[in-house]
């Protein structure tokens, strides 16, 4: 099937809620959390006003008109924060399109761009393997 990958615009933005969720790490045989728990300051900070700043940009994934990732990135003091001027790069896709597609791979490459373009390197955390910069 066919990818478009594309920024994410405007009214879109309150989908990061949904994809922020469905990026929380849950070990092999974990039940679920809450939803509400997006809501909490610590995990909240990665969508909260979202394009208020300079360092804010993402894209999205569709296949056959729907979105079934995100990828965006910030400067918050969170998680990863490693740095002032270092934006945290947050991938997501959708539970049941992972391990269909390259889906993650293909929203990293024109984020990774549109944030350099705009003078910054990312910061990469993983909840399972080491941390990257790209």
């Amino acid at each position: 099937m066919k990818m478009n990958i594309r920024e994410i615009h405007e009214n879109e933005y309150p989908l990061l809620q949904d994809f922020l969720y469905n990026a929380i790490f849950l070990p092999p045989g974990t039940s679920p959390v809450p939803r509400e728990i997006i809501f909490t300051p610590e995990i909240f900070i990665y969508v909260e006003g979202f394009g208020g700043q300079h360092s804010d940009c993402g894209v999205v994934a569709e296949q056959n008109g729907n979105i079934i990732g995100a990828a965006w990135t910030r400067i918050i003091s969170a998680y990863g924060h490693i740095a002032d001027d270092t934006p945290e790069l947050a991938i997501s896709v959708l539970p049941e399109c992972r391990g269909q597609s390259k889906a993650w791979f293909f929203l990293v490459v024109p984020v990774r761009s549109i944030i350099i373009g705009r003078s910054y390197i990312i910061m990469v955390t993983c909840q399972s393997k080491p941390l990257a910069l790209l």
